[in-house]
């Protein structure tokens, strides 16, 4: 049997803001560009001989993902990743309350996705956390929402909420890179 990479997510698993084809968080775990990073030459699945499948998609809720690329896996894979929870709470964004909300809906549909991927067989998972586009201030630059001042703690408890997932369902929990934003802006 063939190893599989699955990546189930949102825009945090594809290559459309990270610079281009191949250069997104599942492609380059999938296979690194090695004069980009040379340190990881040779470590990346592909080498390890696993196919890929990168279902993540931009704009993808946690339902999208439960309801239309989880049914796409039809093989039983080796690796997945699972990349949610940022668009539930732009769906959200400045109502406290309903950020709440989101996170409840969160984590349901992410045990549904995790029990289904448990009960496909002996994978495994690396759930991911989502960064905070306010760097902790609640206020996105650039954007033109208006700052949520409660935003970095409903990212607290939502990524608080992942963390126990992962544990409940023996998966690894990443944290994403922090981005570095540019103060002038």
């Amino acid at each position: 049997m063939t190893a599989r990479y699955v990546a189930l997510g949102d825009s945090m698993s594809i290559d459309m803001y990270a610079g281009g084809p191949g250069r997104g968080a599942a492609s380059l775990l999938h296979r690194n560009r090695d004069g980009d990073f040379p340190g990881w030459s040779g470590r990346d699945l592909a080498t390890a001989g696993f196919t890929a499948q990168i279902l993540a998609g931009d704009g993808a809720t946690s339902a999208d993902v439960r309801y239309e690329q989880l049914p796409c896996i039809t093989t039983p894979p080796t690796v997945v990743t699972v990349t949610m929870g940022g668009n539930d709470l732009i769906g959200a964004y400045g109502d406290t309350d309903a950020g709440y909300v989101a996170i409840d809906e969160v984590i349901v549909a992410g045990s549904h996705i995790l029990s289904t991927l448990r009960a496909a067989g002996d994978c495994h998972v690396v759930l991911t956390t989502v960064y905070d586009p306010s760097d902790g201030t609640g206020h996105i630059p650039g954007a033109a929402w208006k700052p949520w001042p409660q935003l970095p703690a409903v990212l607290n408890e939502l990524n608080a909420a992942l963390g126990r997932l992962a544990e409940q369902y023996d998966a690894l929990l990443a944290y994403p890179f922090r981005p570095v934003i540019d103060q002038a802006v």
